[in-house]
């Protein structure tokens, strides 16, 4: 008997004498974000999940498998001892966050620091692809600056003013016509022989050009029948132009523009804190 007790002691203290390492527990990584979805659908998209992810330079499965009050609900794919476990955890206890949903990977003990980076790697992927698909990630914000209103508009009314444009045509094109005929009755004041019609007819607007061309006498024995034809003809040009220049001008100042203006001098303060004036 006393033996049998010696060997129980002993055994114990081996039990006592072994390793640290190899009594603990794997590490846990962990993350967790709030939703208000049903965990049935919660473990439904978790459970869709399937897919790759980067360990110490090689890709491994993913598998995810969906646990509520420490009850298996699905797993994403059958288990796998090469793959990363990702373990989505939920709970109805009202105590503990029944809005909290919790993921998890085991990392062995003495697993290297990379291939940690690369556990919380698939962790934060995980969670994120999650949200996603059950709509818990937030929308964008959007900022809405505030707009100043436009300003009133000004009262305006219409208001007559002189049609300078039609005024300047008319009295440019009645100087043109009237400086060729000028000029022709500064050469002929000086010109030898008689005209037999006076030579102040050129300087006559309007009418002169035309009338001088068709009453002077052409020197005798002159053939000059088609010459006195186009004399009188440029006569008549002349007039004419002078004509319509006298005939713009006086439709432009019959018929005056009318344009809008507003309808009293007045400065007032804009909501944007601006002063604005109307004169």
């Amino acid at each position: 008997m006393r033996s049998v007790t010696t060997a129980f002691v002993l055994a114990a203290t081996a039990l006592v004498a072994l390793p640290a390492w190899a009594q603990e527990a794997p590490k846990k990584l962990w993350t967790r974000f709030d939703s208000t979805t049903a965990h049935a659908q919660i473990a439904g998209a978790a459970c869709q999940m399937q897919g790759r992810t980067m360990v110490a330079g090689q890709y491994k499965p993913l598998q995810v498998h969906a646990q509520e009050d420490n009850a298996v609900i699905c797993w994403s794919s059958q288990p796998s001892p090469d793959a990363v476990h990702v373990a989505v955890i939920m709970t109805t206890d009202p105590t503990k966050g029944p809005n909290q949903i919790v993921l998890e990977i085991d990392a062995p003990e003495g697993t290297p620091p990379n291939v940690i980076e690369d556990f919380r790697s698939a962790l934060r992927n995980t969670e994120a692809e999650l949200q996603r698909r059950v709509g818990t990630v937030a929308p964008p914000q959007v900022v809405q600056v505030p707009v100043a209103p436009p300003p009133p508009p000004i009262p305006m009314h219409p208001e007559p003013t002189t049609n300078w444009g039609l005024i300047g045509a008319g009295i440019g094109t009645f100087a043109g016509g009237y400086l060729l005929t000028a000029l022709m009755g500064a050469v002929i004041v000086d010109a030898s022989g008689n005209p037999g019609t006076p030579r102040w007819w050129p300087f006559v607007p309007a009418v002169g050009a035309t009338v001088f061309t068709a009453t002077y006498v052409e020197a005798p024995n002159c053939k000059c029948s088609s010459g006195r034809v186009l004399s009188v003809l440029g006569g008549v040009f002349i007039d004419v132009v002078q004509v319509a220049g006298i005939v713009m001008m006086v439709v432009g100042a019959a018929s005056p523009k009318t344009r809008m203006v507003p309808d009293a001098v007045g400065v007032r303060i804009r909501p944007d804190g601006m002063i604005e004036g109307r004169f």
